[in-house]
């Protein structure tokens, strides 16, 4: 076993690198049924294991690579994280659920001012930062600020902003914006 594979190993990936993370809703109801199939809790990976395995619906299994969530050090045989772990899995799980039924296009051009009616459906908090993220059509924008607003989920707005990037992100096409305005529709 090489370093990597230690590292991978001491992080609870499997040899080949990866976990399989439970989401699809509040698994507080299920965590003895979870326990009795192998799971582990984590409190940076939610509710894992090593190997796929059949869970009841809603839940879902996520399929995560240890480069989707660390740097591999090689002069210092240690692995790194890329980013805050708990939310990068909570990412991946969100839009991976998204994905399947995305028709998510980018929105605008590059350093345009938009103006577009959109769906609030949530907001993370992440080192004093909020990020926004809205629906419009079947397209995705995200917002990034020190803001804090109180929209409701499914909420109708206006949003006006700058259309700062396109990025694709787990296979959806994303348009980032600035400089926004929030009106209540």
């Amino acid at each position: 076993m090489n370093e990597k594979e230690k590292e991978m190993t001491r992080l609870n990936f499997s040899r080949d690198g990866f976990i399989y993370v439970v989401g699809g809703g509040n698994t507080y109801n299920i965590k003895e049924e979870l326990k009795q199939k192998g799971f582990w809790f984590s409190s940076e990976y939610g509710w894992f294991r090593k190997e796929e395995i059949d869970l009841p619906a809603p839940y879902k299994l996520f399929k995560i690579a240890f480069d989707e969530l660390y740097k591999w050090e090689p002069q210092f045989n240690k692995a790194f994280p890329r980013d805050n772990i708990k939310q990068t899995i909570n990412s991946i799980i969100y839009n991976n659920n998204e994905k399947k039924n995305s028709l998510s296009t980018y929105v605008g051009t590059l350093g345009e001012r938009i103006t577009v009616p959109v769906i609030f459906k949530r907001v993370k908090n992440f080192n004093g930062f909020y990020i926004y993220t809205f629906k419009y059509e079947h397209n995705v924008l995200i917002w990034v600020t020190k803001k804090q607003t109180a929209f409701q989920v499914n909420q109708p707005l206006e949003l006006t902003g700058t259309v700062r990037a396109h990025e694709e992100v787990h296979g959806i096409q994303i348009t980032k914006v600035n400089r926004c305005s929030i009106k209540i529709s």
